[in-house]
C-alpha cells in the first residue's frame, strides 16, 4: 500500500511538472513581447530614421534630418504592451527665423497594440505621450525650452529574424508645442531592431 501511495505520488509531481512546463512555453509563444517561442516578456527597441516637418514647422523653413532613440517594451498580454524610452529628433533651418536648427529630445511612454502575434508579419499600433525640451542655436548662442507634454502616434509591421532578434519599420507622428517655438508636429520613417529578453 505504501508502495502504492509513492508510486502515486511521484506521478502526481511528474504531471504537476510537466503542466508547468508546457504553461510556461505557452506563455512564451503567446507573450506581446515574445511570440516567437521564446520565454519572454521583456524587449529592448533602437530606431534610427528620418523626419519630416509638417504644417506651421515647415512653413517656417524647418527641414528633415535624422531621428533616432530607444525603448524598453514590457508583455501585459499577449498583444499588448507597455513601452518606455528616449529619443531626439534633428532638423535643420538654414536661413528661417528659428535660427540653424531645431533639436527635439526627451522622454516618452505609452503603449503598444499588436494584432495577430502568431503572423510573420505582426502589424502594431502605437499611442502615447512626450515629455520633450527643444533647442534651437541662434550663431553661438543656444535657446532651450522648458519640457513640455506633446503626444506620440506610430503604427508598422514587426518581421522576427528568429527567436531574440526582429525588425520594426514603422511610421511615426508627434506633436508638441514648446512655448514660444510654436506648434511643432512632423512624420517620422524610421526603422527599429529589438531584441527579445528572456525571463528564465
Amino acid at each position: 500500500e505504501e508502495g502504492r501511495q509513492a508510486n502515486r505520488r511521484v506521478e502526481v509531481a511528474i504531471f504537476a511538472s510537466e503542466a508547468y512546463r508546457q504553461a510556461l512555453l505557452a506563455q512564451g509563444e503567446t507573450s506581446g513581447t515574445g511570440g516567437e517561442g521564446f520565454l519572454s516578456r521583456m524587449s529592448v527597441e533602437v530606431r534610427g530614421g528620418l523626419n519630416r516637418p509638417m504644417s506651421d514647422f515647415r512653413e517656417a523653413g524647418a527641414r528633415g534630418d535624422a531621428s533616432f532613440g530607444g525603448d524598453v517594451f514590457f508583455g501585459v498580454t499577449p498583444t499588448l504592451d507597455v513601452y518606455g524610452g528616449w529619443a531626439r529628433d534633428q532638423f535643420s533651418c538654414e536661413g528661417c527665423d528659428t535660427g540653424e536648427g531645431t533639436d527635439l529630445q526627451g522622454f516618452e511612454a505609452g503603449l503598444q497594440f499588436t494584432a495577430m502575434p502568431e503572423w510573420t508579419l505582426r502589424p502594431w499600433l502605437r499611442a502615447g505621450a512626450t515629455y520633450q525640451e527643444a533647442e534651437t542655436e541662434f550663431g553661438s548662442v543656444v535657446a532651450t525650452s522648458d519640457g513640455e507634454f506633446g503626444i506620440q502616434v506610430a503604427g508598422g509591421v514587426r518581421f522576427p529574424l528568429g527567436d531574440v532578434v526582429s525588425v520594426s519599420p514603422g511610421l511615426r507622428y508627434q506633436r508638441l508645442n514648446p512655448g514660444d517655438f510654436g506648434t511643432l508636429s512632423y512624420l517620422v520613417g524610421e526603422l527599429g531592431l529589438r531584441w527579445n529578453i528572456p525571463s528564465r
